[in-house]
């Protein structure tokens, strides 16, 4: 074979082998485009819906520090996806200009230091550490932390230090400096995670959800952060999606479960929280169907015990519960709701047996009171009557005002009333130490 046909050859294969390589390059550019889109309208889709839930929040403003550093912490949020929607706006519009594209990587920064520093404040804050949410000193610490790395990432001179490569259409290359930042934010968010679960088990009221509601952040953020540093691969964003998972759960703890307690309850709420067991009750599938909380917790013995009454009786007695049912017609069920009687039977109970107490005291005063007089008419034709008067006129005075008292209360104990100036204990004390004074008096009499 000549040497012409050998180099014809060649360029042959060389030509081939750049076709291939374009071939490759074209379909790559065109994968990569069809990413930016999707991440495009990923991206503006979350963040004009959580403008919405944003204005949902101002509405129903409170002014409170929870509200207040939830609302922080939901712009954060917003700034975060909003700096990877600035980078989707660089690569499909300004896709030559490398500044934007390094002001866009950079900017998201802004949003993941606030959330770390605001998600902390806020949960102290909803874990009732009021006073260490104020702590001049970790406040300071705490705010320092984001314009530190913003004044990193967006100074010239210290970029490097977050970023040693950052080009368009390149593998990033990050600075010494990252992962310490990174891991700073981490740590403050794991810290204000640790705080509301501590919060959680303490109270130990619906454990699973808000163990389940606040686990989703930081970690959900985190792995997206670790994952798309580890491997370099930037394209398809999830963002959006994992800060939107993250977002529903808060939102429905604050605003739906209202566990932080700062914005009026829905009657779910209220129903859940209600101090008397609230039930509805199917009669086909011969089930509860719903139980608020205290009757799953505290009644679902005495509950079952009822079941052979439902749904025949609109109201009804049974272990010391007074029941009342009303008929749901559009599903065929009926609410159940009881009060227990339990505390009330035994109040009523030790009532009686005060006034019983109380009735038998005021019977041996009276007692007392007509013996009294039968032996003061003997006095009369005694000698020493001027003095004898004025022991009997005290005697007399005394009687009267314990009787005045004994009668008030003991009317009022009969009607339940609410009012009673003196406990009827009280009473009964009284009315003994005014027969033992009587008995004195007499026996003074009967000295003179």
């Amino acid at each position: 074979m000549s040497v012409g046909c050998r180099l014809h050859k060649c360029f042959a294969n060389i030509n081939r082998a750049s076709a291939r390589q374009m071939i490759f390059m074209d379909e790559r550019g065109e994968a990569m485009e069809t990413y930016r889109i999707a991440n495009f309208i990923l991206q503006l889709g979350y963040l004009l819906v959580h403008i919405l839930f944003t204005v949902k929040i101002l509405r129903i403003r409170r002014n409170t520090p929870v509200w207040s550093w939830f609302f922080l912490f939901s712009v954060s949020m917003w700034l975060w996806v909003s700096g990877r929607f600035a980078e989707s706006i660089v690569y499909m519009f300004l896709s030559n200009n490398n500044t934007a594209y390094v002001f866009a990587a950079n900017y998201q920064y802004i949003g993941i230091t606030m959330a770390a520093s605001t998600y902390l404040i806020w949960n102290l804050y909803l874990a009732g550490h009021d006073r260490l949410a104020k702590n001049k000193l970790l406040q300071s610490v705490i705010y320092i932390y984001p314009f530190a790395v913003c004044i990193i990432v967006f100074t010239n001179n210290f970029h490097h230090l977050f970023y040693t490569k950052l080009e368009m259409w390149q593998r990033v290359a990050h600075g010494p400096l990252f992962m310490p930042a990174m891991l700073t934010g981490y740590l403050l968010m794991l810290a204000g995670y640790l705080i509301s679960m501590t919060d959680i088990i303490r109270k130990r009221e619906q454990i699973a959800r808000k163990l389940l509601l606040f686990s989703t952040f930081p970690f959900l953020p985190a792995i997206a952060i670790a994952v798309r540093t580890i491997s370099g691969v930037d394209r398809f964003d999830y963002t959006p999606i994992v800060m939107g998972i993250v977002y529903l759960c808060l939102y429905l703890v604050v605003f739906r479960y209202n566990d932080a307690g700062i914005v009026p309850a829905s009657m779910m709420a209220v129903v859940e929280q209600a101090m008397h067991p609230i039930t509805i009750y199917d009669p086909v599938r011969k089930e509860f169907t719903y139980k608020n909380r205290i009757a799953r917790e505290q009644y679902s013995d005495k509950l079952g015990a009822i079941v052979e009454s439902l749904p025949n009786e609109a109201a009804f007695e049974k272990d010391f519960l007074r029941v009342a049912v009303t008929c749901l017609p559009e599903s065929g069920e009926v609410l159940v709701a009881a009060t227990d009687l339990t505390d009330i039977t035994r109040q009523i109970i030790e009532l009686q047996n005060t006034i019983s107490e109380l009735e038998r005291v005021s019977l041996e005063l009276d007692e007392e009171n007509r013996n009294i007089d039968a032996y003061l008419d003997t006095l009369y034709h005694t000698e020493g009557l001027e003095h004898k008067k004025i022991i009997i006129d005290q005697i007399y005075k005394q009687i009267a005002d314990v009787f005045t008292v004994l009668k008030h209360n003991l009317k009022a104990a009969k009607e339940m009333s609410e009012n009673v100036e003196v406990p009827l204990q009280d009473n009964i004390q009284a009315a003994e130490a005014c027969m033992v004074n009587i008995r004195a008096a007499v026996a003074r009499l009967r000295e003179v």
